[in-house]
């Protein structure tokens, strides 16, 4: 059961996402575990581990299924997870003869893995068009202002004259080649994890790789040689790229803000102060560097996520439940902020404090 401290708060607006956060809610990653439970039934059945009696009497149960979310989150306190829970209350929801071929060559971990692969891969849909969002917003920003002249500054000092095209081609240049990694990153995270109690897939015997073969088929993800139990690099990898991603927004929002500071440039729509009315303050700047402060901040603990130990960690594991979905809400924050910020670029000062260029 995951958790969000931003999401349900007056703050949520500002620092999260809710397509994202809604991707990671109890409700959906429930149903993803169901997913995988009517998955493996259906590879069961195929590969003659059970019935197709069994089979269609257990999707039956799964089609009509609904959860007991406040007995899940209790369960959750002792088992450490609500997939032992949600277990038995599907098999008391079964006929007798076919409790046994439920779940039949499973384990906790593997439901819980295959939902955060499922989601991750929806995720990877929005990150993609939000970054495209991006990408169209840098080259518009540059295509209205880029031929501003603005004050270059190195070392946070006055140095020569450059144009905010410059400016503008430091940010499109960065983000475009980081985002593109997602390619290449986003598959190694959709894959699906089937590796029984221990992770060696022994309960399916020598039909192993064809009940994952078939599971990953329907669940849209790819069958890796083996389960990943404890192999967890490749998740903290993912998650760096979101930090990094949210970082090269970040410096975006700094660059903003310093102009602003500097009245070098004005926003539509700048927030207000409480008590002196005259201050316009570049919130969403702002807001750009915070959660890439956050992301860079939680990082660090997917790192220690990577130390499970022998074949299953529990508190490693737990760590990567409170960290990566916060992670991913931050960076589609970023994503998002970054459009709106740049959309309230209003006017381009000069060097010497004239407006020289106001976008069309």
């Amino acid at each position: 059961m995951f958790v969000y401290p931003i999401a349900n708060s007056s703050l949520g607006t500002l620092l999260g996402h809710g397509a994202t956060e809604a991707i990671f809610s109890n409700p959906n990653m429930l149903a993803r575990c169901l997913a995988f439970e009517s998955s493996l039934t259906e590879a069961l059945a195929t590969t003659g581990l059970i019935s197709d009696i069994s089979c269609q009497s257990i999707l039956q149960v799964l089609q009509d299924f609904e959860p007991n979310l406040d007995k899940l989150c209790e369960s959750t306190l002792n088992d450490g997870m609500p997939v032992p829970e949600l277990v038995k209350a599907i098999r008391e929801s079964l006929p007798s003869a076919h409790r046994s071929a439920f779940h039949l060559g499973a384990t906790s971990q593997d439901l819980i893995d295959t939902a955060l692969a499922m989601a991750l891969t929806e995720f990877n849909l929005e990150v993609n068009s939000l970054t495209h969002d991006v990408e169209q917003a840098l080259q518009e920003t540059k295509r209205r202002f880029g031929s501003s002249e603005v004050r270059g500054r190195t070392r946070m000092q006055t140095a020569l004259p450059i144009r905010f095209g410059d400016r503008c081609q430091t940010w499109h240049g960065q983000f475009h080649q980081h985002s593109q990694q997602l390619n290449f990153l986003g598959p190694t995270v959709q894959i699906l994890q089937l590796g029984g109690p221990v992770g060696d897939r022994s309960a399916f015997g020598d039909q192993a790789n064809q009940v994952a073969e078939i599971m990953a088929e329907k669940l849209s993800l790819t069958n890796p040689e083996g389960s990943w139990h404890s192999q967890r690099a490749h998740l903290t990898t993912y998650a760096a790229w979101l930090a990094t991603l949210s970082g090269i927004l970040g410096k975006i929002g700094q660059d903003l803000a310093l102009m602003a500071q500097a009245g070098e440039l004005h926003f539509e729509n700048a927030g207000f102060s409480s008590a002196m009315p005259h201050k316009r303050n570049p919130i969403a700047a702002e807001t750009l560097v915070t959660l890439a402060r956050f992301n860079a901040t939680l990082v660090s603990g997917m790192q220690h996520s990577v130390i499970h130990e022998q074949e299953r960690s529990g508190a490693a594991w737990a760590l990567e439940w409170m960290l990566l979905p916060q992670i991913c809400v931050a960076a589609a924050a970023s994503l998002v902020t970054t459009c709106r910020l740049l959309h309230s670029l209003q006017s381009i000062e000069s060097r010497c404090g004239a407006p020289i260029h106001k976008g069309a």
